[in-house]
């Protein structure tokens, strides 16, 4: 269209989709924004995409401290696109704010560098233990180095001592990913924890009963038991014979 005027011809256009997302965009609508492209994306939007929109919301988002919502919008906006999840986690990262966006990270067929995992569970580590421990249990060990993980409780129980039965039974944990069942054996031991058993059944640890028989038999006698009379795995006349040299 031209509006002629004695002194200026004006080309005008049609108001389309993507003027109304730049007014939106540049009046702080970012949540109507992000529903109209959704709604025109491929079709009447040309500058517009869901996932460019999406991340300048990330971004006010972040800028106004409202970090739940941020991380949720992670998985709205991000999709299975590997490179965009790893860029959005560093903004995250940067105002110590991994927490908020750990329970939507890619844990299925699409997964992130390790270090990404590891550093939320440094952040969980120096900021929320029991949380920490949570994720040890729920994430699979392929997500994350577990060597890498494990040295770092151990620095992190040198200079610090609040909730130390929390991190040693997330200890135990990684151990048993790590195959070191000896270390995981022992620290469950330490805690009084009744997993020890279920440990030395999944992963037939019948050498280790012998060795630690009468610590098994202070936590649980019935439980200890159970484990020399199953099947003959454990020599029982040896764990006897053991019994009565210590009383």
């Amino acid at each position: 269209f031209f509006i002629v005027s004695p002194k200026d011809i004006v080309v005008a256009s049609l108001y389309d989709a993507d003027d109304r997302i730049e007014w939106l965009l540049s009046h702080g609508k970012f949540e109507a924004a992000l529903e109209a492209v959704s709604h025109n994306e491929g079709q009447n939007c040309k500058r517009h995409t869901l996932i460019d929109v999406g991340r300048v919301y990330l971004d006010h988002l972040l800028a106004s401290q409202q970090y739940e919502e941020a991380g949720k919008l992670c998985l709205k906006v991000l999709g299975r696109d590997k490179r965009l999840w790893e860029e959005e986690v560093y903004k995250f990262a940067r105002v110590h704010q991994l927490r908020s966006i750990s329970s939507y990270l890619p844990r299925g067929d699409v997964t992130l560098d390790p270090l990404i995992y590891e550093m939320v569970l440094y952040e969980y580590l120096k900021m929320d233990p029991d949380g920490f421990l949570q994720l040890v249990k729920e994430w699979s060990p392929k997500l994350y180095t577990v060597a890498a993980v494990v040295n770092g409780v151990l620095e992190h129980l040198l200079v610090h001592n609040q909730r130390q039965n929390v991190l040693l039974e997330a200890l135990a944990i990684l151990y048993s990913h790590d195959g070191k069942y000896d270390k995981a054996l022992a620290m469950y031991l330490k805690l009084r924890h009744k997993d020890v058993f279920q440990l030395i059944q999944k992963h037939q640890l019948w050498s280790s009963v012998y060795d630690m028989i009468e610590g098994l038999m202070d936590l649980d006698a019935d439980k200890a038991i159970a484990l020399v009379l199953d099947k003959d795995r454990v020599p029982s006349d040896m764990i006897v014979k053991k019994l009565q040299n210590n009383h």
